[in-house]
């Protein structure tokens, strides 16, 4: 038979269940299409009516939590993609020996899946084919297949064993990520690629052992294996290098892994290393000392991320680059000196050491400069780093006219900061997680506010815009819990999709100025407006008071402030109010200890 067609099939099966199945036959070949019988196990016949059943199609027995088992004949050559995907309550499946394939998830989320037992013809296993089987325990990889896949076993938390077939010659991103139970893996010599994040997240996992074959190894394949003692690579590994269970290239002129549990509290890297690779030493907190040679040309990102036990580090005069989260989360490293050689700092290249307190660079380095143990460009126009351990307030040196990406990122300790009039731009996640800051002067002159730039500052409870400000990235104040006021001087900026998420905030603008509507960047927006009334009879002296009527808008908030000289004024405020109903009265009992005393009204 040559024509294509559905038809519903009753399949009365002996004694394990009774199933029924849609079908699609072609050219005498049945495939499966959906399973719509009452659950348990589910044996599926070879043939029918003369037909061979070769293919289980896609999602045929998708979301079906009631199947308890599954067995699959010797004539099925081919498991569609999502096949059992979500077959939750799928506790034991057995394959035949004729399946070649297994498609993209077809087994994904089968989260009550102890066993299975791959064929020994198997030649492919698709992307996240066993993803999610968080109680498969055991896995092995017969030698028919040449490729796992990406995500292939993705979050079996259960997994302790993989034995990987002598045929396969790649590993897949992701391909292992999370399986937390597993112990040791072994790289046959026919594997010549792993990709990036492989073995990521494998947190049992204690002993990595490489073949010959392996040609790219992927970044970060094996990050966050927190208990990884060591990593060994066959002697005649043509790229790859091993040395004490710390992971090379072939020349051990990059120092790509050291397993995070190894043990000891310091370590020497080797003589002519030049390049200290990308995650290489995360993690391993029971560093308390780690020295480079000189020579060393290249800190990669996040190379000794999370070295949380690390107290200090010398970086060589060799030193040019700097990548990107360097040192990010080494909470006990104090102080860091910048020699004369560095030309490229990566953003949060010392990011969330929260005990940091100086930053210091040589005085001959080209490209940056410190003051005050806080780290800019060389031209001081450019502010790159504040130590996150600095407490108290900051004055921003005048004449920056950029805060650069994360600069004040998580200053734990920082309780206000005064920016000079010199800014134009605060960049990218500038102030984010800065807790403890309570007050933020931005200048006029400040053009553009950067995404995610005050990000759960939940400390911060008003903060003033200037006029000058066009532009405010996206989720700029995202997460500031508490904050009660925005207000605007100048027409309405250009914001991203929402610039106050979580956040309980009002804006106020002043009259005058374009582009307001009720609601702005989805927050309610009011007018400010508030006028000291000179002309009724509550004005003047009245029972050893001095005070005065304010109107505006309902509600808008208020802070009076006085000073005694003009000339030379130095404000104090005296009060915070609330026009409620439009209209409050000011007074001041003190009126009388002044020869002098001037009031003002501001925004608080």
């Amino acid at each position: 038979m040559s024509a294509s067609w559905l038809l519903p099939l009753l399949l009365t099966l002996p004694a394990v269940a009774q199933a029924q199945f849609n079908f699609m036959t072609n050219n005498g070949a049945i495939t499966i299409t959906a399973y719509t019988g009452s659950g348990g196990a589910v044996a599926i016949p070879g043939t029918t009516n003369g037909w061979t059943v070769t293919v289980i199609g896609t999602n045929a027995f998708y979301l079906k939590s009631s199947v308890t088992g599954v067995t699959i004949p010797d004539s099925v050559t081919n498991i569609q993609s999502h096949a059992f995907y979500y077959c939750t309550g799928l506790t034991n499946a057995v394959l035949g020996n004729g399946i070649i394939n297994i498609g993209d998830s077809a087994f994904g989320n089968c989260t009550s899946l102890t066993n299975i037992t791959l064929p020994s013809n198997l030649v492919s296993i698709g992307g996240a084919a066993f993803a999610v089987c968080s109680a498969l325990t055991s896995i092995t990889i017969p030698n028919s297949v040449t490729n796992i896949a990406y995500n292939a076993f993705l979050l079996c938390k259960s997994l302790t064993n993989a034995v990987i077939g002598n045929s396969v010659t790649s590993i897949g991103s992701e391909a292992f990520d999370n399986c937390t139970r597993l112990l040791s893996i072994t790289i046959p010599d026919s594997v010549a690629f792993i990709d990036t994040n492989a073995f990521i997240g494998c947190t049992s996992l204690a002993n990595a052992v490489i073949g010959s074959g392996l040609v790219i190894l992927g970044n970060e394949a094996f990050d966050g294996c927190t208990n990884l003692v060591a990593i060994t690579v066959n002697a005649s590994n043509p790229a790859y290098n091993s040395a004490s269970g710390v992971l090379f290239d072939k020349g051990q002129t990059m120092l790509i892994q050291y397993p995070p549990a190894k043990p000891g509290a310091s370590y020497v890297v080797p003589n002519g290393v030049t390049n200290v690779g990308i995650l290489a030493f995360d993690s391993c907190a029971s560093l308390t000392s780690i020295i480079v040679p000189q020579g060393l040309i290249t800190i990669g990102p996040s190379a000794f991320q999370n070295c949380a036990g690390l107290a200090g580090f010398t970086i060589p005069n060799s030193v040019l680059n700097i990548g990107a989260s360097a040192f990010y989360r080494c909470g006990s490293l104090t102080s860091i000196a910048i020699p004369y050689s560095v030309t490229n700092i990566g953003s949060v290249a010392f990011g969330l050491c929260l005990n940091l307190t100086n930053i210091t660079v040589d005085a001959g380095n080209p490209a940056y400069s410190s003051l005050d143990a806080v780290l800019f460009d060389k031209n001081r126009t450019t502010f790159v780093q504040f130590p996150e351990g600095k407490a108290g307030n900051y004055a921003v040196p005048s004449g920056i006219t950029s805060i650069g990406q994360s600069t004040f990122a998580e200053c734990l300790n920082l309780t206000g900061v005064t920016i000079a009039g010199s800014v134009t731009n605060i960049g990218l996640a500038a102030f984010s997680g800065d807790g403890s800051l309570v007050h933020i002067t931005i200048p006029n002159g400040v053009m553009s506010i950067g995404q995610v730039a005050f990000y759960g500052c939940t400390n911060l409870t008003n903060v003033t815009i200037p006029g000058s400000v066009t532009n405010i990235g996206d989720d700029a104040f995202f997460g500031c819990t508490s904050l009660q006021g925005a207000f605007f001087q100048g027409n309405a900026p250009t914001v991203g999709v929402t610039i106050f998420y979580f956040d309980n905030v009002t804006v106020y603008y002043l009259p005058g100025t374009t582009g307001w509507t009720p609601t702005f960047a989805s927050v309610t927006a009011v007018l400010w407006n508030p006028q000291a009334q000179t002309s009724d009879a509550r004005f003047g002296v009245r029972t050893n008071r001095f005070g005065f009527d304010i109107t505006g808008a309902t509600n808008i908030p208020i802070v009076v402030e006085a000073c005694t000289n003009l000339a030379s004024p130095v404000w104090t405020p005296l009060q915070t109010l609330t026009l409620t109903n439009g209209l409050v009265y000011f007074s001041d009992p003190q009126w009388t200890n002044y020869h002098a005393r001037n009031y003002r009204i501001r925004s608080p």
